[in-house]
C-alpha cells in the first residue's frame, strides 16, 4: 500500500508532483520505481537505495519503496489534480474533455464572450450561428423584446412567440392599443380594425387616445370622414360641419350660413343675427330682424335711434330718422337760437332759410307786436309797412298829394311818424275829432306848424294845407 501528497513543482507547465510513500511491495505488483505514467501519473523520482532503477516498470516482490514522485495535471494550479477538481465539482469541464472550463478558457481552446466562466460552446445557441444566445443579445446582433433572455428569433422558431405579421417581433412586443392581444398591425392588416389615416394605429385607438377627433361620435376620425366626403367641411376647418353650431336649424353649419351671406352676423360674434334674436341675446326693438346693437345709436344711450324715435326719447322734427340732438351735434342742421331744435323743423314765414326766431334776435326781421313772428309776416293792410297790429292807421290813406274836402294842396301825403299815420290820415282825425269848423281849423294849423318845425314841409307847403282846410266845409 502507499500514501500519497501532492507537492507544486512547475506549476507555470501544469503540473505537481505526487509523493508516494511507505509503498510496501511484498505482495508483489505495487508500483515501484517503474510506475507507469499513465492516467496523469508519472514517475518523478524513487528511491531505497540501490532499489531498481527510474524508468523500470516494476519491482521485486518485498521491494519497499518509502516515497515516489509523479508528475500530475493541475492547469489552474491549485494544487488539486485537475480530475479532483472535476470530480470534485470545483471546476466545470462543461465539455467533459478532462480540462476544467476555466483551463479550456485561459488557454484559448474555448470562447467565453461575455466572461461568465462558461465556454460558449456550452451556452445556448438557439439560432445555431456558433455564437452563445447572451452573445447574441449582447452585442444586438439579435433582439430579446420580452427579456426572456432567448432572441426573438427563437421565440418565434420554437413556437414561444407569435409573429403574425412575419416582422422578426414577437406579437407581445408589438403596440396592442386596444388591448385584445393581438397587435395593432395585425388588426389592421386582417381588417379588425380600420386605420383610415395609415399612421399604422387603429382607429379607435387614435381617438381614445385623442390623437384624433370623432365629433360626431361616428367612430371614424373626423379627419377621414371629411377626407372621405361622408361629412362637409364649408369653412376648412376641419371640423366636420354636422359638429359646428347651427343655431337655425338649416342643416347649415353658423359659420357657413354667415359666410355665404345666408344669415346676418352685424354684430361679427360669429352667431347669425336671427339666432342672437330669438335667443335674447339682443333686441330688436323695431322689429326689422336686426339687433338693436348694430343700428345707429349717435346719442350713445345704447338705445337704437330708430327705437329712442319711436318712443318719443328723442324727436326727429325733419323725419330723417336721425334724432335732432344728432342732428345738430353731427352738423347736419343748424340751431341759431341754442335750443335744440333743427332749425329747418323751426317757423321760417319768410323762406329765407333762417329760422324766425334767429331773424328776429339778429334784427334781419322786425317783431314789432313781440309775437315771435317777424312782421313781413303778419297782414299790412294799407302797405305802409307796418303791420296792423302795430299801425295806429291800418287803412291810412297812401301816397298823392293832401286833398282836403276836395281842395287838393299839392303836398305830398307822407308819414310823418313812425305810429303809420300819414298826414291826410292826421287831418282826417281832426275832421272826425271837431266840434266846428273853428275847431277843424285850429287841429291842422297845429299838425301843420309841427310838421314845419320838424323840417318835414316847408312854410309854403304849411300854407297850402292850412288854406285847403279853411276852404273846407268841416264839420
Amino acid at each position: 500500500m502507499c500514501s500519497f501528497k501532492s507537492v507544486c513543482v512547475a506549476c507555470a507547465a501544469g503540473f505537481s508532483v505526487l509523493l508516494l510513500s511507505g509503498c510496501d511491495t511484498s505482495t508483489g505488483g505495487a508500483p515501484a520505481g517503474g510506475v507507469s505514467a499513465s492516467g496523469g501519473f508519472a514517475l518523478a523520482g524513487a528511491g531505497n537505495g540501490g532499489g531498481a532503477a527510474a524508468g523500470d516498470r516494476e519491482a521485486a516482490p518485498g521491494w519497499n519503496a518509502p516515497s515516489l514522485a509523479l508528475a500530475v495535471g493541475d492547469c489552474n494550479s491549485n494544487g488539486v489534480p485537475d480530475a479532483d477538481d472535476i470530480a470534485g465539482g470545483t471546476s466545470k469541464d462543461c465539455d467533459t474533455n478532462g480540462v476544467p472550463d476555466e483551463c479550456d478558457i485561459a488557454a484559448g481552446n474555448s470562447d467565453d464572450c461575455d466572461t461568465n466562466g462558461v465556454p460558449d460552446e456550452c451556452q445556448a445557441d438557439c439560432n445555431g450561428n456558433d455564437v452563445a444566445d447572451v452573445c447574441d443579445l449582447a452585442d444586438g446582433d439579435s433582439k430579446d423584446c420580452n427579456t426572456n433572455g432567448a432572441p426573438d428569433e427563437c421565440d418565434i422558431a420554437a413556437g414561444n412567440s407569435d409573429d403574425c405579421d412575419t416582422n422578426g417581433v414577437p406579437d407581445e412586443c408589438q403596440g396592442d392599443c386596444n388591448g385584445n392581444d393581438v397587435p395593432d398591425a395585425c388588426d389592421i392588416a386582417g381588417g379588425t380594425s380600420k386605420d383610415c389615416n395609415a399612421n399604422g394605429v387603429p382607429d379607435g385607438c387614435d381617438i381614445a387616445g385623442g390623437t384624433s377627433k370623432d365629433c360626431n361620435k361616428n367612430g371614424i376620425p373626423d379627419a377621414c370622414d371629411l377626407a372621405s366626403g361622408n361629412s362637409d367641411d364649408c369653412d376648412d376647418n376641419d371640423v366636420p360641419d354636422e359638429c359646428q353650431a347651427d343655431c337655425n336649424n338649416n342643416g347649415v353649419a353658423d359659420v357657413c350660413d354667415i359666410a355665404a351671406g345666408t344669415s346676418k352676423d352685424c354684430n361679427a360674434n360669429k352667431v347669425p343675427d336671427e339666432c342672437d334674436l330669438a335667443g335674447g341675446t339682443s333686441k330688436d326693438c323695431d322689429a326689422n330682424k336686426i339687433p338693436d346693437e348694430c343700428q345707429a345709436d349717435c346719442n350713445d344711450n345704447h338705445v337704437a335711434d330708430v327705437c329712442d324715435i319711436a318712443a318719443g326719447t328723442s324727436k326727429d322734427c325733419n323725419a330723417n330718422k336721425v334724432p335732432d340732438e344728432c342732428d345738430v351735434d353731427g352738423g347736419t342742421s343748424k340751431d341759431c337760437n341754442a335750443n335744440g331744435i333743427p332749425d329747418e323743423c323751426e317757423p321760417d314765414c319768410n323762406h329765407n332759410g333762417v329760422a324766425d326766431s334767429c331773424d328776429i334776435a339778429a334784427g334781419t326781421s322786425k317783431d314789432c307786436d313781440a309775437n315771435k313772428v317777424p312782421d313781413e309776416c303778419q297782414p299790412d293792410g294799407d302797405g305802409d309797412r307796418l303791420i296792423d297790429a302795430c299801425d295806429a292807421c291800418p287803412n291810412s290813406h297812401m301816397g298823392g298829394t293832401i286833398v282836403i274836402d276836395g281842395c287838393d294842396s299839392g303836398v305830398a301825403n307822407t308819414m310823418p311818424s313812425a305810429d303809420g299815420c300819414t298826414m291826410a290820415d292826421l287831418i282826417a282825425e281832426c275832421a272826425d275829432g271837431a266840434s266846428n269848423h273853428g275847431g277843424f281849423v285850429s287841429c291842422v294849423a297845429h299838425l301843420t306848424n309841427a310838421w314845419k318845425d320838424a323840417g318835414r314841409i316847408s312854410g309854403n307847403q304849411k300854407g297850402k294845407i292850412q288854406s285847403c282846410a279853411a276852404k273846407a266845409n268841416i264839420p
